[in-house]
């Protein structure tokens, strides 16, 4: 029996011990999860107090008593404009901190102050990077005064317009807001191609800056030359505060906005020359960027280029119309293997060799019976 007793405390001790470590290993954690880290940012407020004065700062609890505001929300989107992280802060904290974000970048941080149920106190960081483990710091974030916003949002600026000949069969159209845009607002169905003629709707890519305020369209296809087409935003594009978008400020009424553009002619027998011409280049390990000369035997022949690989991206000169360059980017190879890509440019090929990390030899390629340049980055 004493023997007995004795093995059962030894085990009732081990239980107890066991309890205490995971205790204590649940407390002692960060609030980071692997594979992420966090974002802080501090605020500071302006006020615009007369239309000679400009902006002032203003006291960080007058702001919060004057206004009647108790809590500032705030949000975290990704490049993609999804909604990462909503928390709600004091607004006499005047700070906050998201831990928990996904390493990555392109993290944007909006920042509302609400008065009467409208952000009225607005505040935004771009361009956020975070780091598996590290905190990243947004910075003071300035949060301004805009009074209650019941006016909606409308373009200032589209391309291209009826004004423009020769436009390229594969356009990037684009309208720019007033005011920043609710990105999630602008989709295929709040801003839409169509060739004027037979209303055939146009597929395409849509995208919006939130830097620029402009929203851009990209045909997946080209366009048909010498053919009238119609760009519509509707009223279904929002602002920050809701507000609907008016592309008519004349009428009580918010109305859809539409402009029109004709594509430049077909020129048949258009011929292209690149230069370098299709060869293949080595690019060692580090990134680095290289242009292309593009040669058009006609100046009203319209060309695209176009990346075949995920780590060759287009930095400019994705098309155009005549004689062009074309600037392309080479992303840093860290990996074991040697790689090729291509870029179609015109309906030419430009064959882009990358040598695996760690590679030291020159190496030269024979082409069109002579030796290429050996390009070290």
């Amino acid at each position: 029996m004493l023997l007995r007793h004795k093995r059962l405390s030894w085990f009732c001790w081990i239980i107890a011990g066991a309890s205490i470590l995971f205790l204590f290993s649940c407390g002692s954690g960060n609030d980071d999860t692997a594979g992420s880290g966090a974002i802080t940012f501090n605020m500071e407020w302006k006020s615009e107090s007369t239309a000679r004065s400009g902006f002032t700062l203003a006291a960080i609890g007058d702001v919060c008593d004057d206004y009647q505001i108790s809590t500032i929300n705030a949000t975290i989107y990704d490049a993609t404009d999804k909604n990462i992280a909503s928390k709600s802060f004091a607004c006499t904290d005047h700070s906050g901190s998201f831990p928990g974000i996904p390493a990555g970048s392109g993290y944007r941080l909006e920042i509302e102050g609400m008065v009467a149920g409208n952000p009225d106190w607005t505040g935004q960081a771009n361009g956020l990077s975070v780091t598996d483990g590290k905190t990243t710091d947004a910075g003071l974030i300035a949060m301004t005064y805009s009074g209650s916003d019941t006016t909606g949002p409308t373009v200032v600026e589209v391309f291209p317009d009826a004004t423009i000949v020769g436009i390229s069969l594969k356009p990037t159209v684009s309208a720019k807001f007033n005011e920043p845009i609710a990105g999630s607002s602008i989709t295929a169905s709040s801003f839409t191609l169509i060739k004027a003629i037979d209303s055939t709707i146009i597929a395409g890519q849509i995208t919006y800056d939130h830097t620029s305020m402009t929203a851009a369209f990209i045909p997946d296809a080209d366009l048909e030359p010498s053919t009238i087409y119609v760009a519509t935003l509707t009223t279904d594009i929002k602002d920050i505060a809701g507000n609907s978008f008016d592309g008519d400020l004349t009428t009580e009424v918010a109305e859809n906005y539409a402009w029109t553009f004709v594509t430049g002619a077909f020129i048949p027998g258009c011929t292209y020359t690149l230069s370098p011409p299709s060869l293949s280049i080595i690019f060692f390990s580090p990134s680095s960027s290289r242009t292309v000369s593009v040669k058009a035997s006609d100046p009203a022949c319209t060309w695209t280029a176009t990346s075949n690989a995920s780590w060759l991206s287009i930095v400019s000169g994705s098309s155009g119309t005549g004689d062009g360059t074309v600037e392309y980017q080479v992303s840093e190879n860290t990996s074991a293997s040697d790689r090729t890509g291509t870029l179609t440019i015109a309906d030419k090929t430009l064959t882009i060799q990358q040598k695996a990390a760690g590679s030291t030899l020159p190496v030269l390629i024979w082409d069109a019976g002579s030796w290429d340049e050996v390009v070290w980055q």
